[in-house]
């Protein structure tokens, strides 16, 4: 189901962003992925900084709300929700969204596997990515309908 321009402008509203930072909704998974373990390690803040910099996310008022996000986890609705207004604006042919980089959510699960592994794992024991981060890119992947073929691999030495 298709969102009109006021509805999703409500959502929008409702996740703390405004027209002018939507694109920081894209990066909602990545902090998913972050905080699946229940704490945002510091190498995993330094990795999603990066990819909002250099992805072109990191504006001013962007930003803002991605910092709050890497301080205050969201709650598991508030995510729901970014899910959904993130499915909403990859849909979308024509006004807020339509610009988007396509590429990035054919990115987004490199990404989220790259957040992970950032991490180490739990304590660096039983493979590098925690049962938790790997169930929170399942969900992600899932809900996105996001072939997860590309993998963070392919995509790292953008960030290195």
């Amino acid at each position: 189901m298709s969102m009109s321009q006021e509805e999703l402008n409500e959502e929008l509203q409702q996740l703390g962003i405004d027209e002018g930072s939507y694109k920081m909704v894209a990066l909602l998974p990545l902090v998913h992925v972050a905080w699946a373990d229940g704490a945002v390690q510091a190498s995993e803040r330094t990795l999603i900084l990066k990819i909002a910099d250099k992805r072109g996310f990191a504006d001013e008022a962007g930003a803002k709300v991605l910092e709050s996000w890497l301080k205050d986890q969201p709650s598991p609705y508030f995510l729901h929700r970014g899910r959904k207004v993130l499915e909403e604006l990859y849909d979308r042919q024509s006004g807020i969204g339509a610009e988007i980089d396509k590429a990035f959510l054919e990115d987004l699960l490199a990404f989220c596997e790259g957040v992970a592994d950032s991490a180490g794992g739990v304590f660096g024991l039983f493979g590098r990515v925690a049962n938790e981060e790997k169930e929170a890119i399942s969900k992600i992947a899932g809900a996105l309908r996001v072939d997860p073929s590309k993998r963070w691999a392919d995509v790292k030495s953008e960030f290195d």
